[in-house]
C-alpha cells in the first residue's frame, strides 16, 4: 500500500492547481518536513481524494479501500471509474459487484470506462450488465464499454448473451466495442439526451439497426462500424435507418462476408449534417437527404465491388450517382478509387448539379479520377480546387482518354488550382497533354 500512497501524493500535487496549492502548502508547513510520520493525504477533503483516486489504475484505485477506515467507502463517491482488466478474476468480479451494489453509492457518476480484453463472455455477462445498470442508476453521463472481440460464435443464442443498455436520461456519450450483440430500447425518449454514440458491432440485430438511430433526437455525433457474417443468401431486407434531426457528424462503415447474394439499404435523413464519411465493400443502396449545412463528404464505397465492376453485378454502379445526388449541397468532396470507378462506369448518367462544391479530391487507382474531371467541371459550376492522386499501383495508361466537355464549363471561370500527384506515369500520354492544354487555355 506504500506505493498507492506515493501515487496518491504525487497525483494530488500535480492535479491540484491554484485552487488547492495554498491548502497543501499549509499542511507541509505545519509538519515542518515530509520526514515526519503524518498522514497528510487522509486530511485532504473527500472531493479531492475522490478526484485523485479516479486517476489511478483500477487495481490501485480499488486497493485504496483497505488503507484505513477513512478510505473504506471513498470509491463509492469517485466520479470517474476507469476499470481495465485483461481476464477478470473472481476477486475482480466480486469487488466490482460490491462496489456497484453498495448502498452508499448514491452520488452521481460522471464516467464509467470498462475494458475487458479476453474471457469466456458468458461468465461475466450478467455482472457487466448489472454494473451498467448501476452506473445508469447513478446518472452516468459517459459510458465506454470495450469487450473482447474473440468470443464471436462461441454461443448460439446471441439474444441471451447480448450487452444490454437500459434507458437513461443522463447518458450523453455512449461507446460500445465488441461483445455478442447489443440490445437497447429504441422508443423515443429512452435516451433523450444522448449526443455522442460510437458503436463497433459484429453481426448487429437487424431491428436495432432499423429503429435505434431514429429514436435519438439530440444525437450530434454518430460512428458505426458494423460487420455482418451471419447473412442468409438472397436476403434483401437488411436496412440501416438514420433519422436524426440534430446530427452533425456521421461516420458509417459497413461490411459483410458475402456480398454476392445479399443487399443492404441505407436511409440517411439528417438535415443538420455537416460532415459525412461512408465506407462499404459492395455499394449499398443509399438514400441520403441532407441540408445546406453539409460541408464535407468522403465516399469510400464499393471497395470489393471495384473488383467485380465487369461482372454480372455491375448494375450497381448507378448507385454511386444516386448517392452523390443526395449530397448535392456538399462543399468539399473526397472520392476513393472504387467510388470513382463506379461513377466512371455510369458515364451515361449525368452527375447531379453541385452548386456549392468548391473542393474536389479524387483518389485515383484505375485512372477513372482523371476521366471524371470533365464531368465534374460541368456539374460543379463553382469548383475552385481539384486534386487527383494517382496511386503507385497504376502501371498502365490503357483505357484512359481525355474527353473535353461539349461546352465551356462555367467552373473554369472560378478554377484556381488543379493538382495531380503521381502524374509521372501519364505525363507523356497525348491525352494528358490535351487535358493540360484544354484547362490552361480555357
Amino acid at each position: 500500500m506504500l506505493r498507492v500512497c506515493q501515487l496518491l501524493l504525487s497525483t494530488s500535487l500535480c492535479i491540484t492547481g491554484d485552487r488547492r496549492d495554498s491548502e497543501i502548502q499549509s499542511y507541509i508547513t505545519t509538519t515542518g518536513n515530509m520526514r515526519k510520520h503524518v498522514d497528510i493525504i487522509s486530511t485532504l477533503p473527500d472531493d479531492l481524494l475522490c478526484c485523485i483516486i479516479s486517476l489511478l489504475p483500477s487495481k490501485d484505485a480499488i486497493g485504496t479501500s483497505i488503507l484505513s477506515k477513512r478510505w473504506k467507502n471513498l470509491m463509492d463517491f469517485v466520479p470517474v471509474l476507469n476499470l481495465t482488466c485483461r481476464i477478470p478474476t473472481p476477486g475482480f468480479i466480486n469487488t466490482l459487484d460490491k462496489l456497484f451494489s453498495s448502498t452508499s453509492s448514491s452520488s452521481n457518476l460522471q464516467k464509467l470506462r470498462l475494458q475487458i480484453s479476453g474471457c469466456h463472455w458468458y461468465i461475466v455477462l450478467n455482472h457487466v450488465n448489472s454494473w451498467i445498470r448501476s452506473a445508469i442508476n447513478r446518472n452516468v453521463a459517459e459510458l465506454d464499454v470495450c469487450l473482447p472481440d474473440d468470443v464471436f460464435n462461441t454461443v448460439e443464442n446471441d439474444e441471451e448473451f447480448a450487452l444490454r443498455v437500459v434507458p437513461s436520461d443522463s447518458l450523453q456519450t455512449l461507446k460500445v466495442r465488441g461483445g455478442l450483440g447489443l440490445r437497447m430500447p429504441y422508443t423515443i425518449g429512452s435516451f433523450k439526451n444522448l449526443k455522442t454514440f460510437w458503436l463497433w458491432i459484429y453481426d448487429p440485430d437487424k431491428e436495432l439497426l432499423a429503429k435505434l438511430f431514429c429514436s435519438l433526437p439530440q444525437l450530434e455525433t454518430l460512428f458505426i462500424d458494423a460487420y455482418f457474417s451471419k447473412i442468409v443468401k438472397g436476403d434483401t431486407n437488411m436496412c440501416i435507418n438514420i433519422i436524426a434531426p440534430a446530427l452533425k457528424w456521421l461516420n458509417l462503415s459497413i461490411d459483410q462476408e458475402d456480398y454476392y447474394d445479399v443487399d443492404l439499404k441505407v436511409l440517411i435523413d439528417t438535415p443538420m449534417l455537416e460532415d459525412i464519411i461512408l465506407e462499404d465493400g459492395y455499394l449499398a443502396a443509399y438514400l441520403v437527404m441532407s441540408g445546406p449545412s453539409l460541408v464535407t463528404a468522403t465516399l469510400d464505397v464499393g471497395m470489393d465491388y471495384y473488383h467485380l465492376i465487369n461482372t454480372h453485378r455491375d448494375n450497381r454502379y448507378v448507385r454511386a450517382v444516386e448517392l452523390l445526388r443526395g449530397l448535392s449541397n456538399v462543399k468539399s468532396l473526397e472520392i476513393n478509387y472504387s467510388a470513382s470507378a463506379a461513377l466512371d462506369r455510369a458515364f451515361q448518367d449525368r452527375l447531379p448539379i453541385l452548386n456549392n462544391l468548391t473542393c474536389l479530391n479524387l483518389d485515383d487507382l484505375p485512372l477513372t479520377g482523371l476521366s471524371l474531371i470533365p464531368r465534374f467541371l460541368e456539374s460543379a459550376p463553382n469548383l475552385k480546387e481539384i486534386a487527383v492522386t494517382i496511386q503507385p499501383q497504376v502501371k498502365s495508361i490503357m483505357g484512359w482518354s481525355w474527353k473535353s466537355p461539349t461546352a465551356l464549363p462555367t467552373s473554369l471561370l472560378h478554377l484556381e488550382e488543379i493538382e495531380i500527384q503521381g502524374a509521372k506515369i501519364i505525363e507523356s500520354d497525348p491525352s494528358f497533354s490535351v487535358m493540360v492544354n484544354y484547362i490552361g487555355r480555357s
